[in-house]
């Protein structure tokens, strides 16, 4: 066990760990010349990616679980070394203890201690030796970010291919495409709206990257390395709370035309930027709902009441729209001068 008062976990450097892995699909994918056989490819590389996740991301969750609970006095900055933001890492303990999140708000936690093993024992987290816990954390952490940089990254390349495919000179349908790639017919339609979305998507996170470091290192430039390192931890841990709170309202903005709005509104993940099954954590969560297998309530009156119960406020259509839209520019944002930071701090 180490001597130490506190257990700082390693912190890897993930923006550059998940760089690596998308290049290296785009690289390894960019060779196959036929958008056949360039799609049949990248469904290869995302359903080892998908498998890749299901079988790392529950060893990560489970080791960090394991410190939280059991060494919670001295451990700190846990969701740094998995690879996933503060609001994640809360939805991670919420669902493994059984805990409501009502309004996206935090649950009360028990303090590190007696109540909190106490918890964590009755919640059935397994409690592994300490530096187990410490290398398995940052291990399938890293496992679990590269997948998932896969997974992205293919789907990206198979869905460019699926759109080229759409037109001259091979013009097939879905269902010719599906036949010759080998995927799903269902993953062929609307893909050139989703291309389109994508390639905007990608190109804001561009030029909001460029502008936080522009900023960030005008900001820092006068102060000495010592405070830059400081200043720069500051600013993680400052911008962790700032997009916590911009998804916060981001949600709430998305449940409020889900529930009001359920029999107009489609593709909510897509609209959050988030996969389906987050999406619907979000709403279980939002309900009440423990059950991952449980049933969305039907859209309409049903939703409403459910919804209205559970203190999900009705938002005008257009605010709500308007929310979407600027709380995810204000998320890349952050997320761009949070990476620019962390790596601002490693360099000292």
């Amino acid at each position: 066990m180490p001597t130490s008062a506190f257990i700082y976990p390693e912190r890897p450097d993930f923006p550059e760990i998940r760089r690596k892995a998308r290049e290296a699909v785009a690289a390894d994918l960019g060779k196959i010349a036929h958008p056949i056989e360039r799609a049949r490819r990248a469904v290869e590389v995302l359903t080892q990616a998908e498998q890749d996740i299901a079988m790392y991301k529950p060893r990560r969750e489970r080791a960090a679980l394991s410190l939280w609970a059991y060494e919670g006095h001295r451990t700190r900055g846990l969701e740094q070394s998995m690879g996933c933001t503060r609001m994640q890492w809360t939805r991670i303990q919420a669902g493994a203890f059984g805990w409501r999140i009502a309004g996206k708000v935090p649950p009360p936690t028990p303090s590190a201690g007696p109540d909190r093993v106490a918890a964590a024992r009755a919640a059935g987290i397994t409690e592994l030796p300490v530096e187990t816990a410490l290398s398995e954390v940052s291990k399938f952490g890293i496992l679990t970010e590269q997948a998932i940089a896969r997974q992205t990254e293919a789907r990206q390349v198979r869905d460019a291919a699926i759109l080229a495919l759409k037109q001259p000179p091979y013009q097939l349908t879905n269902e010719e495409i599906a036949a010759r790639s080998g995927m799903a017919a269902t993953d062929t339609v609307g893909t050139a709206a989703k291309r389109r979305i994508d390639e905007s998507q990608q190109a804001e996170a561009d030029a909001a990257q460029q502008e936080a470091a522009a900023e960030l290192a005008a900001e820092l430039a006068p102060l000495s390395p010592a405070e830059r390192a400081r200043r720069a931890a500051e600013i993680v841990d400052q911008v962790d709370e700032e997009i916590a709170e911009h998804t916060r309202q981001r949600e709430l903005a998305a449940l409020s035309l889900w529930a009001y709005g359920g029999h107009r509104i489609r593709h909510m993940n897509a609209a959050l930027g988030c996969t389906r099954e987050e999406w619907d954590q979000v709403w279980r969560n939002a309900l009440g709902q423990v059950d991952d297998t449980a049933e969305a309530p039907r859209a309409g009156a049903t939703r409403a009441r459910i919804a209205h119960e559970h203190g999900i406020n009705e938002l005008p259509v257009e605010t709500a729209l308007a929310a979407l839209q600027n709380h995810g520019q204000l998320i890349t944002k952050a997320r761009a001068r949070r990476d620019e930071a962390a790596a601002a701090a490693r360099q000292v």
